[in-house]
């Protein structure tokens, strides 16, 4: 098999992967999203003009491929997917609190997952970091200053309620009460 035929496999195998996994993201959403506590969707990336343009050129590339070359278009039918429907699509998914977690900047994390969080505050947003139970991992929640009160609201309600009970993987130093890390 030619060097290129291999490498417009990989990157076709590789814009598959990406391909799934934002469509899990995707459908996982569409099945959360009734039970949202607080919830925003994220400002329009400057960046999706481009993610619109890569998609209409990959798409013309797999016309001209499949229609006058006469080739297999895998790799850029999984790009035109992704650039056009995966990754607007996911750009959608109302970030905040939902009824079983919370859904970050990048993924969701279940309640039952937290072990720790902290709040960073700023002059146009906040940024809530949660730190997960298992794993040497954070990540964060931008957070619109509209949403900041709510927010705090919900996480000190689910510490009071010891439906999210964090453990020694706490962001911040000293001893308080956990409600307040809310």
């Amino acid at each position: 098999m030619p060097l290129v035929a291999v490498t417009r496999l990989l990157i076709g195998l590789g814009f598959l992967g990406a391909n799934v996994v934002a469509a899990r993201d995707v459908f996982a959403w569409r099945r959360r999203r009734t039970s949202a506590i607080v919830t925003w969707t994220m400002p329009r990336s400057p960046r999706v003009a481009v993610g619109y343009l890569l998609g209409t050129i990959t798409a013309l590339l797999a016309l001209f491929d499949t229609m006058v070359m006469h080739q297999q278009a895998f790799a850029e039918v999984m790009m035109t997917a992704y650039f056009l429907w995966l990754a607007p699509a996911r750009h959608r998914i109302a970030r905040g609190f939902y009824a079983e977690g919370i859904w970050t900047s990048t993924v969701f994390v279940r309640y039952t997952s937290v072990g720790g969080v902290t709040w960073r505050e700023g002059k146009e947003s906040a940024e809530l970091l949660v730190s997960t139970t298992g794993r040497d991992r954070a990540t964060r929640l931008v957070v619109p200053l509209t949403h900041y009160g709510a927010c705090r609201r919900v996480l000190r309600d689910h510490i009071g309620a010891h439906a999210l009970a964090l453990s020694g993987l706490r962001l911040d130093l000293g001893a308080h009460d956990a409600r307040d890390d809310a």
